[in-house]
């Protein structure tokens, strides 16, 4: 039953997304490669640029009726659906004349790229929260709604994030705003509630 419904997902996104190659592999078949990439579940997604893994996606099954078992995909906000770092950069520089490029912002710890202390760049941040910067400049990136919108066919699409609760109300609205109806807003709530609490 998996595998016929792993052939009609790759067929679909391959018609979907022709300049993207996409491989099966059977596990039973070839169990050194999910040693190498840690396979626990199938099916398990390795996309690869350039030939460098870039991410993974281990799949959670739910009903459908249009398959039989659905894959869940588990999307990220920042970085993958909003633009929030090259916005939070320029807020930086234009506020405190800081010259960073958006490529140092390989950590969510502001206060090393920015050197200064922890509360200090939570200040900062928390200021960004409350500009037009934060509330109106951040874009949805290119293509990808489109691209969510092919998925969400076969695929049930739902949020992960690490942003505060502080700007929960704000980012539910911006999400049903770029991206209305593709995801499941119930999971964003309990998921931003419970990082708070913690």
């Amino acid at each position: 039953m998996a595998s016929k419904h792993m052939d009609q997902v790759f067929s679909h996104l391959s018609t979907d997304f022709p300049h993207a190659i996409f491989f099966r592999v059977e596990a039973e078949e070839q169990p050194v490669i999910f040693e190498v990439y840690s396979v626990s579940v199938v099916p398990y997604f390795i996309f690869f640029k350039d030939g460098k893994t870039v991410d993974t996606i281990s799949t959670v099954r739910e009903s459908s009726k249009d398959f039989g078992q659905q894959i869940v995909v588990v999307v990220d906000v920042d970085e993958v659906l909003g633009n929030f770092v090259s916005v939070l950069n320029r807020f930086i520089v234009d506020r405190y004349s800081l010259k960073h490029s958006v490529s140092e912002y390989h950590v969510y710890d502001f206060f090393k790229i920015w050197n200064c202390s922890r509360d200090e760049a939570d200040i900062r941040v928390h200021e960004f929260f409350k500009t037009s910067y934060f509330k109106t400049r951040i874009h949805s990136i290119l293509g990808t709604q489109q691209a969510l919108c092919k998925l969400s066919r076969f695929c049930n699409l739902s949020i992960v994030t690490s942003r505060q609760i502080a700007i929960k109300d704000h980012t539910i609205e911006w999400i049903e705003k770029h991206y209305p109806g593709l995801f499941q807003l119930a999971t964003i709530l309990l998921y931003m509630e419970s990082l708070d609490q913690s």
